[in-house]
């Protein structure tokens, strides 16, 4: 299901003080339960916070609709029924390095949550659902840079998820 197409932008450096996000207007439909889901991004952390958003649809502590995260330095992903907390949606997957871009994903099949690092799968886990993005708004932030943020209404493969993704443009 293929939710929304963005139209191509260029693209524009938007710093993001460590500790803030971006909100984005439009997010996924808060009552709409998905099927299968999937959201990736390029990420360079500055540190090994102790818990980083980087693309999420949820607000602590009682609109949690999904998020993919890191936590000290580990790729953390979150997906909710957009109502409270339930520690069955976290799931944790691999450390990631500081200053380096990796490439991360998150895909849902409606019954397997997979975690991908620079398009190989790291980890997964059964989820059942129901996903559903909630009402809290969709965010986008980082301790560090982020670029190329998606989020799609259907399962990603490995092949899809970042191997065949260049490394942001201009960027070591």
């Amino acid at each position: 299901m293929r939710l929304y197409d963005f139209p191509l932008s260029p693209a524009n450096v938007q710093p993001i003080t460590p500790g803030s996000s971006v909100h984005v207007e439009n997010g996924l439909p808060a009552t709409q339960a998905l099927s299968a889901f999937s959201v990736e991004c390029w990420v360079r952390p500055r540190n090994a916070a102790p818990w980083q958003g980087h693309i999420t649809q949820h607000t602590y502590p009682s609109a949690y609709g999904f998020g993919l995260f890191l936590a000290n330095g580990r790729v953390c992903a979150y997906l909710g029924n957009g109502g409270a907390f339930q520690d069955a949606g976290l799931f944790t997957g691999p450390s990631v390095p500081e200053q380096e871009w990796s490439h991360l994903a998150l895909t849902w099949n409606g019954q397997q949550v997979a975690l991908y690092l620079h398009g190989q799968y790291a980890s997964g886990n059964a989820f059942t659902g129901p996903l559903v993005p909630g009402s809290a708004p969709p965010r986008l932030g980082a301790y560090g840079s982020l670029d190329d943020a998606r989020v799609g209404g259907a399962r990603l493969t490995s092949r899809d998820c970042g191997s065949a993704r260049p490394r942001p443009a201009g960027r070591a």
